[in-house]
């Protein structure tokens, strides 16, 4: 049935939370948390084991595997998570060794594997299997089982990161699939072979299955995409801003584990200069010191037109520019990484749009979006499904447009029966003949830094630049002043 069409519909209200898993649409949702300028990176939870315990993990579809840290590690720093426990889950086995699992230890006991990226950092651990299911709990998205990575050791940002460990959704060559794709591949609870990241500047959705189409705030635009050596590539033809362009962009690939943005340094001075002749000219940007600007706001800025191989994408002065939180200090979210370099489009240019890989069709789509804020998460609840199974349903009937979309979340933080009947009038959560009501938080009420009741300014920046220039002090130097990197893809 089409998004434009209408019926009478059953609809189920259960105690569930806003934007939980869609068994009619076969959809499947997870919050996304971070930001660019204190995290340096995005991440979700997954639900591991059996009992289920919560790991924080970075979303980067700049690599292939998910790994993180357990407690059996010799060199791994505290997380904001636990480290895992192998032993406290009924359902996790050790990968043995064999053809089909090498190198092993020494003593033939674990599969080994080891990640090294560009800045430095690297992991290794051994190989173990276990269900799991992307989000926390309350989301209720269908469980499965996959191979996942048990650090025995982490070096450098992956040791001082405040996430547990990393989610590769890079495509693999050859190999194990990734976890996305074994996720994708359950056609009897996923809906087709597509998967959108939707950044906002604090959190964020990341969306499998299908499209969330009330984040969308305009027409989503598809650039051809090769998935050459598992990136995800693009051409990025010009740059126009304001009357002049840059070109020569190289190689470009979509990387949500690379914070900033990187051209090679042509483009990049070339994009600069077009941004501050405009500002110059029109008088309307503010004050510019060095890589920053003290404006009240960015209405004065100038878009960026990137041209796609002839499809035109808007990158917006709220995603260009960033700013840590408050105050009227904006800087640029874009670097210079040296002559001759690639273009690799980080989490700075996803902000505020809807970006979707359409794995089928081979291709890119973008669209302006209201991203969901997420900046607090609700606490690790390991018996949430056991009362969730045995909730009470009940059935009304209603009339319901029907879309192959999400729900919106109500911003509340906890479950209130007039709000239950507020959100029913304004439909704010209803889609697809099913309505999911918050129990847990759906967004926070106010901005905070705190995350998991921990200060979040122990951040990392996923990328490979260095400060250079004392006026981006905040944009490259750590709160404790530690100049700080990125990994941009593997080694």
């Amino acid at each position: 049935m089409t998004g434009s069409s209408w019926r009478s519909a059953r609809v189920f209200l259960l105690v569930l939370p806003c934007g939980a898993y869609d068994a009619i649409q076969r959809i499947a949702s997870a919050r996304l948390y971070g930001n660019v300028y204190d995290y340096m990176y995005y991440f979700l939870d997954l639900s591991v084991g059996t009992p289920p315990q919560r790991v924080s993990v970075i979303v980067d579809t700049g690599s292939s595997i998910t790994a993180f840290p357990c407690q059996s590690c010799r060199h791994c720093a505290s997380h904001m998570d636990p480290l895992f426990d192998i032993t406290r889950s009924s359902t996790a086995h050790w990968l043995p060794c064999g053809r089909s699992c090498a190198p092993c230890t020494s003593d033939g006991k674990h599969c080994t594997y080891h990640q090294g990226y560009t800045e430095g950092s690297s992991i290794g651990g051994w190989w173990f299997e276990d269900v799991l299911r992307i989000g926390d709990l309350f989301q209720q998205n269908p469980e499965m089982r996959a191979r996942l990575g048990c650090h025995q050791e982490e070096t450098r940002l992956f040791y001082t990161q405040k996430a547990n460990g990393i989610m590769g959704i890079r495509q693999p060559q050859e190999g194990q699939p990734t976890l996305l794709q074994q996720l994708m591949r359950d056609r009897d609870r996923i809906n087709a072979d597509i998967f959108t990241m939707c950044i906002a500047d604090s959190g964020g959705r990341l969306t499998v299955g299908g499209l969330n189409e009330s984040d969308h705030r305009g027409e989503v635009k598809y650039i051809k995409m090769r998935l050459s050596g598992g990136f995800f590539n693009v051409y990025l033809q010009a740059v126009s801003i304001a009357g002049s362009a840059a070109a020569g962009f190289g190689t470009t690939i979509i990387d949500s584990g690379t914070t900033w943005t990187y051209f090679g340094s042509r483009p990049y001075r070339a994009i600069r200069k077009g941004i501050e002749d405009f500002c110059s000219a029109q008088k309307s940007c503010g004050i510019q010191r060095g890589n920053c600007w003290e404006a009240s706001d960015l209405s004065g800025f100038p878009d960026l037109q990137m041209d796609f191989d002839g499809v035109d994408v808007r990158w917006v002065p709220r995603a260009y520019l960033y700013r840590k939180a408050i105050g009227t200090r904006w800087c640029y979210s874009f670097q210079d990484d040296g002559p001759g370099a690639s273009t690799v489009l980080g989490a700075s240019w996803m902000m505020h749009q809807d970006v979707i890989f359409d794995m089928a069709r081979q291709r890119v789509g973008v669209v302006p979006a209201d991203c969901p804020r997420h900046q607090i998460r609700p606490e690790h609840d390991p018996e949430a499904m056991t009362r969730v199974r045995g909730a009470t349903i009940t059935s009304v009937t209603t009339s319901s447009k029907v879309h192959s979309v999400l729900v919106q979340p109500l911003q509340v933080k906890k479950f209130n029966i007039g709000l239950l009947w507020a959100g029913l009038a304004s439909g704010a959560c209803l889609a697809t003949g099913f309505i999911s009501i918050v129990a847990a938080a759906c967004r926070p009420q106010a901005p905070s830094e705190k995350a998991d009741g921990k200060d979040a300014k122990h951040g990392e920046v996923i990328g490979k630049a260095q400060a250079t220039d004392e006026e981006e002090n905040e944009l490259l130097v750590h709160q404790e002043g530690a100049p700080m990197q990125n990994f941009l893809k593997i080694a």
